[in-house]
């Protein structure tokens, strides 16, 4: 059995998932674009040597009047992959990959920047903390 991949929310059954599908019930991963806080956090823990867990939030533009702010936490990171930064930060293709089955040490989903080839994180899981409109935002 092979891996599954997706860019819509609806296929992924993931906590907070129903933050976004609430205000947006055809969620895109495409349409995730300019990063506006990312986070890498280590510490020890009782259970398992080390946490490694990532946050980001990210603007979605659900048009070309309608924007909201997405922050995601994914736990378990094994992999991140971060090409070159610049002041502005933009996803292009997003997309969940479910590699449960490909035997990769605690790792069931690749989340990555297929357009661009920005962003990659291997991780045990990830969730949605919040999901927000923004007025009168602006395009950086």
């Amino acid at each position: 059995m092979g891996s599954s991949r997706t860019h819509y929310l609806k296929d992924l059954n993931i906590t907070g998932r129903e933050k976004a599908l609430e205000l947006f019930p055809d969620f895109d991963f495409y349409k995730l674009h300019q990063v506006l806080r990312f986070s890498w956090t280590m510490q020890p823990s009782q259970v398992e040597r080390v946490t490694r867990e990532v946050t980001m939030t990210a603007v979605y533009e659900a048009s070309l009047t309608i924007f909201a702010e997405v922050s995601f936490r994914f736990v378990g990171v094994t992999f991140v992959k971060i090409d070159e930064l610049r002041p502005d930060w933009w996803l292009h293709e997003i997309e969940v990959e479910d590699v449960k089955t490909a035997q990769l040490e605690g790792v069931r989903h690749t989340v990555m920047a297929y357009g661009n080839h920005q962003l990659q994180i291997n991780c045990q899981d990830f969730e949605i903390l919040d999901c927000k409109l923004v007025a009168g935002y602006e395009r950086l």
